[in-house]
């Protein structure tokens, strides 16, 4: 009896731990099973967003006024941005940035104004009054009808970035965009005249519609071709307020270089300088096919020989000669590769006749010490007239930095990739005034490309190498054009 029971007691311990096995296997197949679905399936991840989108009205804390009378051509176009007067709303705003930042700074904000008509583009400035109000202004040549923008880009100073990216609000303040019809005006006696050498490169101007305005030169192809037209908006050449511009053509450039012996040219500076050296070789060339990206130099042996090396932070040039002093350099972030600039240039760069220069976006990307700028630019220009006091007379451009679009991807995120107009533009007013004072000629390339900051191919640079060898871009062709007049206009 004994044994019938101990046998029972056996077979069902048998019967649970079958059982058991059969509930483990299932379980352990299940899981297998579901671990490699997932592995073979699309993962959607919900990452959080490199920029936070703005969820606050910062338009509404500035209202932007129409102008008292009648617009006319060729005067000035002022406006008045002030503080929205309607306290319930813009208050709140004012509230929910005293939460985010120390404090909400009067006369701190930034803003873009820019005016478009059937056959001018042009791209204003604007001034703090005081009392946080500010006047915008703006000169218009056709009569026509514009649409205004006055947007906010930045409040409490932030468009200097300081070592990290702040997200640009680029809101409408309140009364933007808006309709302004422009009545016909009295226009300057001379301003079909040509560009001096010195006026070329500095004078204010816009882009126009090519062929609308008697007396000035039609375009050229290097301002036709749609495939340079990386903003998609075709017919519109860069034009001086003051004077205009020849459309030079690239037998006419090489015609200019080999009247002044100027048979070695040398660029110098960063990616901007490189795809520039690309277009000029295209210009005097015809074409680019050997045009390869490379972070250190490329040479060009036709004639004239072209060479560009790379000098992003303005650094070899002081230390390629002896009893220069250079500030101490910041470096914060590894992609400033310190090797390349360190590194003196080799004795053969200075063989050249012709000098084309620019550094800032780098040191812009790091620093915004102003003190720190102008110890950089000194040793810089200490070395240019160093070189020039010895062996035959050597002509500079200083090309000061393109205005760059503003970014909200990775690379902006983690690293300043594009610094922002208003740091750009804060450099340039430091660059130009250190060049000016040492006499070395400048060709304002700020200006020609912030009245079309969406004309680059890549979000940072304004000339392309394209398959048939050439290299170019709507704004760097008329970049290019400019740095001809400035060189070459006796000629006309």
């Amino acid at each position: 009896m004994r044994k019938c029971i101990a046998g029972e007691k056996l077979r069902l311990l048998w019967r649970f731990l079958k059982v058991g096995c059969v509930l483990l296997l299932v379980t352990m197949v299940t899981y297998v099973s579901r671990e490699l679905w997932y592995r073979h399936t699309p993962k959607t991840v919900t990452r959080k967003p490199l920029v936070q989108e703005t969820e606050v009205d910062y338009g509404c804390l500035y209202t932007v006024l129409k102008p008292v009378g009648v617009s006319k051509t060729w005067q000035t176009l002022s406006l008045i941005i002030r503080r929205t007067t309607n306290p319930t709303q813009c208050l709140k705003i004012e509230s929910k940035i005293n939460t985010t930042v120390t404090n909400f700074l009067p006369g701190a904000s930034t803003f873009r104004v820019q005016a478009f008509g059937s056959r001018e583009m042009a791209t204003g400035s604007v001034r703090h009054l005081g009392n946080d109000t500010y006047n915008a202004t703006v000169r218009l040549t056709f009569e026509d009808e514009y649409i205004i923008m006055i947007i906010i880009t930045y409040v409490n100073n932030a468009s200097l970035e300081f070592r990290s990216h702040v997200r640009p609000i680029l809101q409408h303040v309140r009364g933007s965009p808006m309709d302004i019809k422009v009545a016909l005006g009295v226009s300057p006696l001379d301003y079909t005249r040509y560009c001096t050498q010195k006026e070329a490169g500095t004078k204010p101007g816009r882009w126009v519609e090519c062929g609308s305005i008697n007396g000035i030169e039609n375009c050229g192809p290097w301002q036709m071709d749609p495939v340079y037209e990386f903003d998609q908006i075709h017919g519109f050449h860069w034009l001086p307020y003051d004077c205009q511009l020849h459309h030079y053509t690239d037998q006419e450039i090489k015609k200019c270089f080999a009247k002044n012996s100027w048979k070695e040219i040398v660029f110098t500076g960063d990616s901007h300088m490189r795809y520039r050296t690309y277009h000029w070789v295209t210009r005097l060339y015809g074409a680019c096919h050997g045009c390869i990206k490379t972070h250190i130099k490329m040479v060009f042996d036709k004639i004239p020989r072209i060479e560009w090396m790379f000098d992003a932070r303005g650094t070899r040039w002081p230390i390629s000669f002896k009893n220069i002093s250079l500030p101490n350099e910041l470096y914060v972030h590894p992609k400033t590769r310190r090797s390349m600039f360190s590194k003196e240039f080799p004795q053969s760069l200075f063989d050249g006749n012709l000098f084309m220069l620019n550094f800032g976006h780098w040191v812009l990307r790091e620093s915004t010490y102003i003190q720190f700028a102008k110890s950089k630019l000194r040793a810089y220009v200490k070395a240019i007239k160093t070189l020039n006091r010895t062996g035959d007379p050597r002509r500079f451009i200083w090309i000061n930095t393109v205005s760059l679009p503003w970014r909200q991807d990775k690379a902006v995120e983690e690293w300043l990739e594009n610094p922002s107009p208003s740091r750009v533009a804060q450099w340039n007013e430091i660059s130009d005034r250190v060049m000016k004072e040492n006499g070395v000629q400048i060709v304002d390339a700020f200006q020609i490309s912030n009245s079309r900051i969406g004309a680059t191919h890549d979000q940072t640079h304004y000339a392309k190498r394209f398959d048939r060898g050439y290299c170019g871009g709507v704004v760097e062709n008329a970049i290019s054009n400019t740095i001809a007049n400035a060189l070459c206009n006796f000629d006309i």
